[in-house]
């Protein structure tokens, strides 16, 4: 398998990293392959270097084939559809229109489009 760099994976180890581990990742951890100077790239010899995805901090040397991609959806969400969302789901009772309302205020402190990120 390849991978690409600055790409954020699952690590699923192979029998060569689960015999010769140097790291210490756990499987279903996830990983981001990185490419560093004066180190052959990714995908060199089935070899990858990977790091924290969240610190950054430099992890290790694994195989490539231990590594699963991750699926990445990002969502753009208009705020005047969750506005409409929100009004949709109001009752006429007053506790109702107060959860709207700070949602709605909420909503107001956001930008035109939210971001929503899943990762799964």
């Amino acid at each position: 398998m390849k991978v690409k760099a600055n790409a954020i994976y699952r690590y699923n180890p192979v029998l060569l990293d689960q015999f010769d581990g140097r790291t210490s990742l756990h499987t279903g951890d996830l990983v981001r392959v990185v490419n560093l100077p004066g180190c052959p790239r990714a995908n060199t010899m089935g070899h990858c270097h990977v790091a924290d995805p969240t610190t950054g901090h430099f992890i290790g040397l694994v195989c490539c084939n231990s590594l699963e991609s991750v699926t990445r959806r990002i969502h753009h969400i208009r705020a005047v559809n969750i506005a409409k969302a929100i009004l949709a789901g109001v009752d006429a009772g007053d506790f109702s229109l107060t959860v709207a309302r700070d949602s709605m205020d909420s909503i107001a402190a956001c930008p035109e489009v939210v971001r929503v990120e899943v990762i799964s």
